[in-house]
């Protein structure tokens, strides 16, 4: 048994001793397949919006799922290299007031039953306001966090590459070399292996520069614009009232 709601997992675990059912939190690939999986089959209603209330939470809010990502210049097929990817909820209090925080906190929010009276609602956000509060606050830093990141695995990864092409290469060196000494007391026969073995040397010169070129790419990092995934009026539930 599998499940995505913490509260009824407890329940469970509570009024079923010695029963067994897994709880699919953020970052289990089931929780983050299934979720790839809605965010592409609902995107429309997801922009639209919903109201969830918050058992937690002492004011009401916007929150606004936001997809953060850092982008490098490797050669590709149309399609971008993505070298780092973040989710946030971003919560809109007001205008001077908002907060990242994980989307796991979704899993908190409950939908809302029917009304006794109806909720106000909020005035529209400029999703202008937004990209640029999250592409400050939060693309920036995760920009620079991942350049650090990938300059120091890269310059590790250059090292392990100088090292393994340049042990080649100086090992064929030297069976040139030694081939050479034949060459000098007369023997002629060596000459096809010695030619073949510098054209290995040229053809490892060449691979070694382009793997450099690949890994200098990932080195160009740029930050892209956030992307809004989807928003919800969150209403504290000291605030809701229910028909019976």
């Amino acid at each position: 048994k599998l499940c995505f709601d913490k509260q009824v997992f407890l329940d469970f675990q509570f009024n079923n001793v010695g029963a067994k059912m897994f709880y699919v939190n953020p970052g289990n690939p089931i929780f983050d397949a299934v979720l790839k999986v809605v965010r592409n089959m609902y995107r429309e209603e997801m922009m639209k919006g919903t109201v969830l209330v918050s058992p937690d939470d002492k004011d009401s809010y916007l929150a606004f799922l936001v997809k953060s990502q850092i982008t490098d210049n490797r050669p590709s097929k149309g399609i971008e290299n993505v070298a780092d990817e973040g989710i946030h909820l971003v919560n809109y209090i007001s205008e001077s007031k908002l907060i990242s925080t994980s989307p796991a906190k979704l899993i908190d929010l409950k939908p809302s039953a029917d009304f006794a009276k109806t909720i106000d609602t909020p005035e529209p956000v400029k999703e202008e306001l937004i990209n640029e509060w999250c592409f400050t606050n939060i693309t920036l830093p995760q920009f620079n966090t991942t350049q650090q990141r990938i300059e120091a695995d890269i310059s590790q990864r250059k090292e392990y590459l100088d090292e393994a092409f340049n042990n080649i290469i100086f090992d064929l060196t030297n069976e040139i070399n030694e081939l050479q000494r034949k060459v000098l007391l007369g023997d002629n026969r060596v000459n096809d292996q010695i030619q073949k073995k510098q054209t290995k040397i040229q053809d490892l010169q060449t691979r070694k520069k382009l793997r450099h070129e690949k890994l200098e790419g990932m080195t160009q990092l740029s930050p892209k614009t956030p992307e809004i995934l989807g928003c919800a009026f969150v209403v504290p539930l000291n605030q809701v009232e229910y028909k019976n």
